[in-house]
């Protein structure tokens, strides 16, 4: 506890005697006020008498006695403890101490380690009883802060909504429960100006007064002094609020003040839900918790997932084992629902740190009203996605960014009403917030339907602040030079006004923003409006996600799936859209977009020096990733496995590498590097202000074209190739684990069903659903994940794996289950069509789904 916010008043004519107790009392942890006399003693109560908690006095002074101190300033002061030093003590001076409530006569000189003894005593009940009174200021603050939010919104609806009683009953309540509430835990001050505000209240309700113009404006500054008073609650008492009170001094009629029925409200104040209903104030029960807390929480649930995804494995390989085996079947029914329950409590430990955008918002419409009225102009202000919830660290910025872009929104970007009428626009401005998420990222677009930013303007003004050559100028794309108005000091304003042109508002919002790891991308069109949209990622101090991982250079990576958008094999047609250009590799994407190709091994110092980039010999898949608006493409040797993932953060050593979002462990607690394509852009100099590459320039690349089939034998006769593109896994199954579900073959597989098939009689035109009798043992099985789900090809043995550069003869056969021959090795084989048997598989399983369907609804 800090006892030096407490003080001690010593008052003693001697002026040595009095810097000895001060002394005295520094050591005790308090802080000492001296007096040389009583007039002195008074003017240091008066002033700051609820911090003192002990007077010690001397008892002869000139002038003044100990005990007729006492009697002074007993009416006021009584609750203090009081004690007397004097070198002697009469019967009646003990008598009259007692009626003065004089906690102790001292001797004098006085004995420290007494006196010590004796503040200890009487202060340590005094310090109990005013910690509790801080500590009830301090929840009535927390506990008001809503309130307080909720009065603003009432007034502002108030002036949209002149004749709504309910908000009138509203505002009452509110300052009712203020009121009271602040006069219990002592703030007499607070207390006796919400008591006039909620007067001025009730003559509405009585009807006694209209709302008016002038009214409204008195009660947003009564709001603003309101809301002061709270801020400053223990300081608050001392003031005198006199004059403050005449702010609530309304006149009741002022012929030059418009009434309800005529109110001119040049703001129109909208929400994405409507009118506010009646009951949207009641608030649900809270209670206040650390952000530490709630980061430790996050902590510790990230650990809870890594050792779920352990016992996970070790179940799965134990079910292998023990096949049949009762109590580790019970053992894998528990552990799901314990999975379900842990991710639940994750759920909720990251909703437990977020809060409304709603509440965010809250101070916009006051702004507009301000700046409008301020500027003469006419604005509404829309809201699309206020019900958002965001981490309690996006709220943050938020909170501070948005009321400088709102700002500059209506002070630069919608025209007067006049203006607005010349250009053929309605005389109201618009101005929309529209917040949702996206992948790991909240987006909040703020836009307006103003005269926008001319990029002529920023670049006379960048070259006339000498911030940038004309030829620095010149080679700037329009997304960058609109993003200089986030430059430090920049401004098109003409002149400083109290609402903006310091240039400091937006640099602020741009370093908040970046600070969080953030960015904002700005469009503008002249004439049609402004759009600026700030992208702020989640906090990753620990973050559960889906990931794929994948092998590159021999080194495992994990990648989080939502920046996935596809991952396309490395097949003919793929090779065929690569193209070389400005020394770079591109693919050749959707709407004949070229996406620039990343060599991950290249930017992390993995690949041999000299290596060609053209060489993807060992390369067999290509994952398309996306950040923001951004694509781009990786070069993956392998594809693993998609699994359920805790990030965490680097050593603080390790920070600086930004291609990583984190840590992660793996299979047998083997650690991860998490890829981050935000990263990976930045690390290859890939922006969003690149220049599309001219198509025209390509050259296709020169690479040996081959396909990896995985060879299977079926019969004596033939062998067959299956892509291996399309293989999910490979599998050895022993028999003993088939179960059968509508007469169909399944098999427990990774917390999920794997439908089993049998590939010759799939290729011999069969339902695919009779496995072969000669099955003994452990048995080969290739694994797909087709429409979320596994489904398996049971086949007799698994030869081998090859790279085939021929091409394949679809002409050699009639079996629609056969995509063609090639000769490998001087044999002839056939090239299965996978696709086809997926179309068999699919028919069969809605026939089987409407036949168990069928068998149920029998049942019943």
């Amino acid at each position: 506890m800090d006892l030096s916010q407490y003080k001690i008043m010593c008052v003693d004519d001697e002026k040595d005697v009095l810097m000895l107790r001060s002394d005295f009392v520094l050591d005790l942890g308090f802080t000492p006020i001296l007096a040389t006399n009583v007039e002195e003693a008074i003017a240091h109560l008066n002033n700051c008498g609820e911090e003192i908690i002990f007077i010690l006095s001397d008892y002869e002074m000139p002038g003044t006695k100990g005990l007729e101190f006492r009697r002074m300033i007993f009416d006021d002061f009584s609750q203090i403890p009081f004690a007397i030093i004097s070198g002697y003590l009469t019967k009646e001076m003990a008598l009259e101490g007692i009626d003065l409530k004089i906690c102790a006569f001292l001797d004098k000189p006085e004995d420290e380690e007494v006196l010590k003894q004796l503040i200890n005593k009487e202060t340590s009940a005094f310090i109990e009883e005013k910690e509790e009174e801080l500590e009830l200021i301090e929840g009535f603050i927390d506990d008001t802060k809503g309130l307080l939010a909720d009065i603003e919104e009432i007034i502002l609806q108030l002036e949209t909504e002149p004749t709504e009683l309910s908000n009138i009953d509203d505002l009452m309540r509110l300052l009712h429960t203020i009121k009271g509430t602040g006069s219990c835990v002592g703030l007499k001050v607070l207390s006796k100006f919400a008591h006039k505000f909620e007067d001025l209240a009730t003559e509405i309700k009585k009807g006694e007064r209209q709302v008016t113009v002038d009214l409204i404006n008195g009660f947003l500054k009564a709001y603003d002094y309101l809301k002061f008073l709270m801020e400053n609650a223990v300081e608050s008492e001392k003031i005198d609020i006199s004059e403050n009170l005449k702010l609530l001094d309304i006149s009741k009629t002022n012929n030059d003040v418009q009434t309800a029925e005529s109110l001119d409200v040049n703001t129109e104040l909208q929400a994405s839900g409507g009118k506010k209903s009646k009951d949207s104030l009641v608030k649900k029960e809270e209670i206040s918790v650390g952000i530490d807390i709630l980061d430790s929480f996050m902590e510790l649930s990230g650990n809870l997932t890594v050792s779920r995804n352990t016992a996970v494995k070790m179940i799965n390989n134990i079910q292998i084992e023990f096949t049949n085996n009762k109590s580790i079947e019970s053992l894998s029914t528990a552990l799901n629902e314990m999975n379900k329950v842990s991710t639940q409590m994750q759920n909720l430990i990251v909703e437990t740190r977020k809060v409304s955008l709603r509440n965010v918002y809250k101070p916009l419409p006051r702004i507009v009203r301000d700046v409008t009225r301020d500027t003469g102009k006419k604005a509404t202000l829309l809201f699309e996605g206020d019900e958002l919830r965001v981490d309690n660290s996006i709220a943050k910025v938020l909170t501070n960014s948005l009321v400088h872009m709102v700002r500059n929104s209506v002070d630069h970007a919608i025209e007067s009403p006049e203006d607005r009428a010349s250009g053929k626009k309605v005389e109201q401005g618009k101005i929309k917030i529209c917040s949702y998420e996206e992948g790991e990222n909240v987006v909040v677009e703020v836009s307006d339907d103003g005269k926008g930013i001319s990029t002529e303007l920023i670049k006379n003004k960048l070259i006339s602040n000498g911030a940038f050559s004309e030829a620095e100028i010149s080679e700037m794309s329009k997304r960058k030079l609109l993003s200089m108005i986030f430059h430090p000091g920049f401004s098109t304003a003409a002149a400083v006004t109290d609402i903006s042109g310091r240039g400091v508002g937006m640099d602020m919002v741009m370093t908040s923003v970046k600070k969080l790891g953030g960015q904002i991308i700005t469009e503008s069109k002249v004439g049609f409006g402004t759009s600026f949209k700030m992208i702020l990622p989640k906090p990753k101090s620990v973050l559960i996600l889906d990931s794929l991982f994948v092998t590159v250079s021999d080194k495992k990576f994990a990648i989080p799936q939502d920046e996935i958008d596809r991952v396309i094999h490395l097949d003919e047609k793929v090779k065929k859209n690569l193209r070389y250009a400005n020394n770079k590799m591109f693919l050749k994407y959707e709407d004949d977009k070229l996406l620039p190709v990343i060599h991950i091994d290249e930017i992390l110092g993995l690949n041999k020096v000299g290596k060609d980039k053209k060489d993807l010999k060992n390369v067999t898949s290509l994952i398309v990733l996306r950040h923001d608006e951004t694509q781009c493409v990786v070069l993956i040797n392998e594809i693993l496995d998609v699994e359920e993932i805790v990030v965490k953060k680097l050593q603080h050593s390790l920070r600086d590498l930004e291609v990583f979002l984190g840590v992660t462990y793996g299979e047998g607690d083997d650690l991860y590097l998490v890829l981050s394509t935000k990263g990976l852009l930045e690390a290859a100099q890939i922006s969003l202000d690149e220049d599309t590459v001219d198509e025209g320039e390509d050259e296709v690349l020169e690479v040996a074209n081959y396909t990896d089939f995985i060879e299977v034998g079926l019969n004596s006769e033939a062998n067959y190739m299956l892509p291996l593109s399309q293989v999910y896994s490979l599998e050895n199954i022993k028999k003993e684990n088939i179960q059968y579900s509508v007469g169909a073959p399944i098999l427990s597989y990774k917390e999920n069903t794997l439908h089993l098939y049998c590939l010759v009689d799939l290729v011999d035109g069969g339902n695919g659903l009779s496995l072969p009798n000669n099955l003994s043992g452990e048995f080969k099985v290739i694994v797909f994940y087709l429409q979320d789900i596994f489904v398996g090809f049971v086949v007799p043995d698994i030869l081998d794996i090859n790279k085939v550069y021929d091409e394949i003869n679809d002409g050699l056969s009639d079996n629609k289950s056969i995509l063609g021959a090639i000769r490998f090795n001087e044999r002839i084989i056939n090239i299965i069509n996978i696709f086809h048997l997926f179309d068999v598989i699919g028919l069969h399983r809605k026939k089987t789904i409407k036949e168990a369907e069928l068998d149920i609804s029998q049942a019943a």
